[in-house]
């Protein structure tokens, strides 16, 4: 007998609380899935968390899912509701699920684009009503941190200062890159907005995610158009769909797309709906983000640079359509509907929208760069962060370590060969994946699970990657794979050959010693050519470099870190006493050498959320802000391979055979041991930060999560 899932009421809020088995009601077969919580109700379906069986191969389940995922079934109502119309659920979902199915199949998955794992049905009935089978999706899930799930969320919690210009421009690129997967793709999303923008990762290090597709129009799809609109974001040709609903309306495009983006990102920077009331959005009213009350002070400082953008903006968001829309096929049905209801606004009084995300990413993005640029330089001047940290939370001396530990197998790769990692040879992404080197081999590496996939790598540059020193994030998303002669960008499923930075005057540069990839800042340092020290490179792509900032360092560079202050610079003399220093954005260096000749060699180091750094050698670990330095007790003896800040800034150091926690602040502070390689077992490579955990891993990819 299939089982019914219950519930009492139409937001199916009570149907997770005896955390039921979803199971397919035609053949009985188990998914693989439990409902565990629910999680929040929407317009058409609710959205519950969900557990993996790890022991149970599910058919209809991605190898990748992980533990947990995030479960969006449809709504008894929605399904009455589409049957009045000649449509079921299934249908509904069916359009979705063609529109995931071609975005899970993107290998490596797209951070920008929310994750999908498969789908099914289940039996459920309402309190006195007969069952109705209804579909579920399974995605990725997204865990909400004190800051929120959601772009709406996120803004929210910034109102009072407003968004400032460098996480607006890296927020903006990333719903861009989203936005510019699925059109590649063939998928026009048609419901952008913030609730619809998910989020990952701490504010310095955000990732946006595109979201619910469930009234896309897909390529080559046959079925009829969910009619669907939010109004103040959705075009005005979408608002045309509903005088045919069973035409194909030619007005709706990638300009569509481009429209509600244009208003999200309009929400993003003033925290207000860019339309006061519905009638400026069916007249075609689009107002300045001057009129806007909680601009950050960011972009008042750029004037010129704020036009720039409002420009862009208020064109991505023309009611006017693209040149050569209305003489598309069939369009020249919807004008008079068109001139009833909208008036004029669709003709003229405005200049026509851009035709692409490229076209609108062209025009926005630019203007976005530099007021990001100049809030740094206003910032460093000021002394303050350049943009909107992760907070710190401070743990007691005394506070006895707690850590649950699961232990990793290393995962089985698709060419049965082990992987063999090294330090620096490992990145994570916000969100479930990262990436490791492996020879000549990239392979995505699961946060939380013993899980991999192999990335195709195209066989010129298979060499560069066996030469790749360091993985770091990529500028703009993605990995940066770097070695000393080489830069190489992993973008989606492609690979970018990046440039080596070069003088003006072509003079010598010398090899790559280190590489800065955060989310925040990408950048690569170079050893001294005769200039007076080492060098720092910074670009936003990877092709284009900044001019170099001198680092007279006395010494070799090991390790550099982006902070909110500036770049901290960790190294040695001739691989002997320790060397190390600030540059602030504005360019002032602090330089502690004079106190650092009796100090062993420094061979990594993290920037702290409050303007402090922590670097660690063999046997040592120091402090440094702008008081000075200081060694702080740690029980760590091995040569240090890895150091990171969780989501909650406190920082963690990865020895070979050990992992450690820095408890404390004031005088005694401590690095305590939350973990120790089991005798015989791989030495440690590697740190990330899932939810709510710690990842470590080991030389052969296995390795352990510390719940803490």
């Amino acid at each position: 007998m299939i089982p019914v899932l219950r519930c009492t009421d139409l937001e199916l809020t009570d149907l997770a609380d005896d955390k039921p088995a979803l199971v397919d009601p035609e053949t009985g077969e188990p998914s693989g899935l439990s409902l565990v919580q629910w999680l929040g109700s929407g317009g058409m379906s609710a959205v519950f968390l969900a557990e993996r069986d790890a022991d149970f191969a599910a058919p209809g389940l991605s190898e990748l899912a992980p533990s947990r995922v995030a479960v969006k079934l449809v709504k008894p109502g929605t399904e009455q509701g589409l049957s009045q119309m000649g449509m079921t659920s299934r249908d509904l979902a069916q359009r979705e699920i063609e529109a995931l199915d071609r975005v899970k199949n993107l290998v490596p998955p797209s951070e920008f684009v929310i994750g999908y794992y498969g789908h099914g049905s289940a039996l459920v009935a309402l309190e006195g009503e007969s069952p109705l089978v209804l579909p579920w999706i399974a995605l990725e899930y997204v865990e909400a941190s004190s800051e929120g799930a959601t772009l709406t969320d996120r803004v929210y919690k910034a109102r009072e200062t407003g968004v400032d210009p460098v996480r607006a421009f890296r927020l903006a690129r990333g719903m861009l890159e989203g936005v510019r997967v699925l059109h590649g793709l063939g998928i026009l999303h048609r419901d952008l907005k913030p609730d619809n923008v998910f989020v990952a990762g701490p504010l310095d290090d955000e990732t946006p995610k595109i979201a619910d597709c469930g009234i896309a129009r897909v390529d080559g799809l046959t079925l009829a158009t969910v009619q669907g609109i939010t109004l103040g974001y959705g075009g005005p040709e979408q608002a045309l769909s509903s005088v045919a609903p069973a035409r194909r309306n030619p007005l709706v495009g990638p300009w569509t797309d481009v429209h509600a983006l244009a208003s999200t990102i309009w929400f993003m920077l003033t925290g207000e709906e860019w339309c006061r009331s519905m009638p400026s959005w069916y007249v075609g009213e689009r107002r300045s983000l001057r009129t806007a009350k909680k601009l950050h002070r960011g972009f008042l400082a750029a004037e010129e640079l704020l036009g720039a953008i409002d420009l862009a903006l208020r064109q991505g968001a023309s009611p006017v359509l693209p040149e050569g829309t209305w003489g598309l096929d069939g369009a020249t049905f919807y004008e008079p509907h068109a001139r009833k209801l909208l008036g004029a606004s669709m003709f003229e009084g405005s200049p026509p929208r851009f035709p692409s995300i490229d076209a609108f990413a062209e025009a926005l993005l630019p203007p976005l760069e530099a007021a990001a640029a100049r809030w740094i330089e206003i910032a460093a001047r000021e002394h303050q962060p350049m943009t909107s940290f992760r907070k710190t939370r401070i743990l007691p001396s005394e506070e006895e370590v707690f850590a649950a530990m699961d232990a990793l197998a290393p995962p089985r790769t698709t060419s049965e060969k082990p992987l063999l990692l090294s330090p620096d040879g490992v990145v994570f992404l916000p969100g479930p994946w990262g990436f490791a080197r492996s020879g000549s081999e990239l392979h995505g590496l699961s946060k939380k699970e013993p899980r991999t996939f192999s990335v195709d790598v195209p066989r010129p540059y298979r060499a560069q990657i066996a030469a790749s020193r360091w993985l770091v994030r990529g500028p703009g998303g993605g990995i940066a794979l770097v070695g000393p002669a080489h830069v190489l960008l992993q973008r989606g499923e492609s690979f970018v050959q990046g440039t080596l930075p070069r003088r003006a005057d072509e003079g010598p540069v010398g090899p790559i010693v280190a590489a800065l990839g955060d989310g925040r800042a990408f950048g690569v340092v170079t050893a001294d050519a005769g200039e007076g020290g080492p060098e720092l490179w910074l670009s936003n792509d990877g092709v284009r470099w900044a001019e170099p900032l001198l680092l007279p360092l006395g010494g070799e560079v090991s390790a550099i870190a982006s902070g909110p202050l500036g770049f901290f610079v960790a190294g040695s003399l001739r691989g002997k006493k320790a060397r190390a220093l600030w540059i602030g954005y504005d360019q002032e260096v602090r330089s502690s050498a004079a106190s650092l000749n009796d100090k062993p060699a420094l061979l990594l180091c993290v920037a702290g959320a409050e303007g402090e750094a922590w670097a660690a050698g063999v046997g040592i670990v120091m402090r440094f802000d702008r008081a000075g330095s200081a060694v702080e007790a740690s029980e760590a003896e091995g040569i240090p391979v890895a150091m990171g800040l969780d989501d909650e800034g406190v920082p963690w150091l990865v020895t070979e055979r050990e992992v450690f926690r820095r408890h404390g602040g004031g005088v005694s502070p401590v690095w305590k041991r939350y973990h120790t390689q089991p005798k015989g077992a791989p030495r440690l490579v590697a740190i990330g930060f899932p939810p709510g955990g710690v990842r470590v891993v080991d030389a052969v990819g296995g390795g352990a999560i510390l719940r803490t």
